[in-house]
């Protein structure tokens, strides 16, 4: 998940949390997050949460959960 994907997942996680109240991001499938990808998520953590909205992730391994437990986005 790279810089240029940054602003897609971000739209998309808004996206699913105008249709629901718990969002799960599914990132076991990533083996790369960038920096841009990790603010997106915590972005969009923020905004849902100012809405009564959560935002989680899960399937994280290797350097993935990795660079999530780092910045503070811990994976389920």
């Amino acid at each position: 998940m790279g810089s240029a994907a940054a602003p897609q997942l971000a739209a998309a996680l808004m996206a699913a949390g105008r249709q629901t109240s718990r969002v799960v991001l599914d990132v076991s499938e990533v083996d790369y997050i960038s920096s841009a990808g990790i603010q997106a998520i915590e972005q969009a953590a923020d905004r849902l949460r100012a809405e009564g909205k959560t935002l989680t992730t899960c399937g994280a391994s290797g350097a993935t959960r990795l660079c999530l437990e780092t910045a503070g986005v811990t994976p389920v």
